[in-house]
């Protein structure tokens, strides 16, 4: 506004006194000020397109470098938000937030691990909503959440079978009849773990220690259901290995393979060819 201003000005000023326009350098008239101002004002908007184009490359290159998980088109992965619906084949579901993914560990060695695979959640598919007992454990022993949450992610280490709230959490997906995903660790870090060393564990005699006739005597009252089966050591692992195990790796991009296969696996089958 203040250019076009002075521009009438400037053209008023020659137009009334051409000795004055002389002046300022533009002849007898003010056609030569008209010329320079056109110039001048497109020369103003050409630059004001290229800095805007940048702008724009710009937030599509940082777009681009988002750690965030895209379907083969290009599109990031949305999931959809989880309503009572999904859950409602469950007797006995107490109404409360629901979850895409269900973070199982032992304390306190499993807790970094999971913090990291919850922060990465969020990086990757903000649209993911996971369990942590740490930041989302309100009340109860957390094996609660297993039956509002949609896949189970089980952070497999020594100690975890070892521990009577993670054998709660186990045993719950089992007869909830919950996806599970078996991570094992990074064994530089944390030690060797393989397969053979779960089964190893899982036995018959591992299953009758923990007494697992009381805790399924208490979940049909609350559930409203008939008497529970208790799972034998080879019924559990079939549970555990149902799905081909995943490992964890402290190294970044290995990290990445690991967190896309996981995600694969909350996502319908047509809809599971995605990339980081």
């Amino acid at each position: 506004l203040i250019l076009v201003y002075t521009c009438v000005l400037v053209i008023k000023t020659c137009e009334l006194s051409p000795d004055a326009c002389r002046s300022y350098g533009f002849g007898a008239s003010a056609k030569g000020f008209f010329l320079f101002f056109i110039f001048f004002g497109f020369s103003m908007l050409l630059f004001q397109l290229i800095i805007e184009a940048f702008a724009i490359a710009y937030q599509i290159r940082m777009q681009n470098k988002l750690r965030r998980l895209r379907h083969r088109g290009g599109r990031f992965v949305e999931l959809p938000l989880l309503t009572k619906e999904a859950f409602q084949h469950l007797p006995g579901l107490v109404s409360s937030p629901y979850f895409h993914l269900f973070l199982s560990h032992a304390w306190p060695l499993g807790q970094d691990v999971c913090k990291l695979i919850k922060q990465r959640c969020r990086e990757i598919c903000p649209s993911l909503i996971a369990f942590l007992d740490v930041e989302d454990l309100t009340s109860g022993y957390g094996a609660e959440s297993v039956d509002s949450s949609q896949c189970i992610l089980v952070f497999a280490m020594p100690v975890y079978f070892e521990k009577i709230n993670c054998v709660r959490e186990l045993v719950r997906a089992i007869v909830r009849n919950k996806p599970i995903t078996l991570l094992l660790p990074d064994a530089e870090v944390h030690g060797e773990f393989t397969q053979a060393m779960v089964r190893e564990i899982v036995t018959d005699v591992w299953v009758e220690q923990w007494k697992l006739g009381k805790l399924l005597a208490e979940w049909p009252t609350e559930w409203g259901v008939a008497e529970l089966k208790e799972p034998t050591a080879a019924e559990m692992c079939d549970a555990l290995f149902k799905q081909p195990p995943l490992e964890w790796s402290r190294i970044t991009p290995f990290q990445d393979r690991t967190m896309v296969l996981m995600c694969q696996r909350l996502l319908p089958e047509t809809g599971r060819n995605i990339y980081t």
